[in-house]
């Protein structure tokens, strides 16, 4: 929290609660640093850089002229002379804190334009375990799974960046035919009604489509259409090769949003990928046959304990939690 004797833009940006405040992460911190600045009016200065280099966000401000300002003030003193001369000394202490509350509500005025470009941003996200359904005003549905982030514009719900899974369910507008734009590192979606899965983990983007038509613009300028039934998964920062197939088990795909995951004959490293992307940890195998271990079978995506238990005894595999590292070998 801030100290007035050693505020500095440097000091604000290494504060995780300044950032939240900046941010519009937190609405404890965001209640605590308006408060803070509508009593500390001078150090707007410092907050407003500060703000500004963690979101990069410019300012349209309009300068006034050192002669503006005389006016202003000249203006503001001689009415104050005024109510003085027909007042008396109680009169004027009331003046005094009129003329407080005009700074303190100038104060306010800034705090809620810099909090109202702050929190332009909508966001909505999940920890660990955890699945979220959000309901956006165009009349489409959204389930995020374990450890994703959704965020879009507050005027413009169709066009949303997506960190982690999530699975649409894109309402039609019939009237303007609006696209709906699903962006993540690698592509872009482009629908007008549908049903698809996006997962963006793991340095590149899987695109299932389950119903509707889907456009994809990739990163490097390629467009690709997909048809129901299809899974495309393409990655900017790695290979940049376009994988494309018709998987047998596409409902397997986005069986999370049902809370547990569903496996048929999957080899244990790519379940290992899975988990680790769920849950946020890091899976190693102790043997070379563990990895080729088969599991058919479901695991839930919000209890770790039972998931590992379920993998254990399904492929007679040992599993030791450490921490955040998960150790897989075969029983003896």
């Amino acid at each position: 929290m801030a100290n007035n004797k050693e505020l500095s833009v440097s000091g604000l940006i290494k504060d995780t609660s300044f950032v939240n405040w900046a941010k519009g992460l937190n609405q404890n911190d965001i209640e605590y640093w308006n408060k803070w600045i509508v009593n500390n009016p001078d150090k707007i200065a410092i907050v407003t850089e500060a703000k500004d280099c963690i979101v990069g966000i410019t300012f349209n401000t309009q300068e006034l002229t050192a002669s503006e300002i005389d006016t202003a003030w000249q203006d503001l003193e001689a009415k104050l002379t005024q109510q003085e001369q027909q007042q008396d000394s109680s009169s004027k202490t009331i003046n005094w804190y009129i003329l407080s509350g005009v700074a303190a509500s100038i104060a306010l005025l800034i705090v809620l334009y810099l909090n109202f470009t702050s929190t332009s941003i909508t966001t909505y996200s999940t920890g660990i375990g955890e699945t979220l359904v959000v309901n956006l005003t165009d009349g489409t549905r959204v389930q995020l799974n374990s450890n994703s982030k959704i965020n879009f514009e507050k005027d413009n719900p169709r066009a949303i960046k997506l960190t982690g899974e999530a699975y649409f369910e894109v309402a039609k507008k019939l009237k303007t035919n609006a696209k709906f734009a699903v962006k993540t590192n690698d592509l872009l979606v482009e629908v007008f009604g549908t049903k698809f899965n996006v997962n963006a983990h793991r340095n590149k983007t899987s695109v299932t489509l389950d119903e509707g038509l889907v456009k994809l613009k990739l990163a490097n300028g390629v467009t690709k259409s997909m048809l129901p039934g299809e899974h495309v998964s393409y990655s900017h920062s790695m290979d940049q090769t376009v994988k494309a197939s018709s998987p047998k088990n596409i409902k397997e795909i986005s069986s999370w949003k049902n809370g547990a995951l569903e496996f048929n004959g999957v080899p244990l490293h790519k379940v290992a990928e899975r988990i680790e992307d769920i849950y946020n940890v890091s899976v190693e195998f102790m043997d070379g046959e563990a990895p080729n271990q088969l599991l058919t079978g479901g695991l839930p995506i919000n209890n770790l304990e039972i998931c590992l238990k379920a993998i254990s005894g399904a492929t007679n595999t040992e599993i030791i939690k450490n921490d955040d590292t998960i150790s897989i070998k075969l029983k003896p």
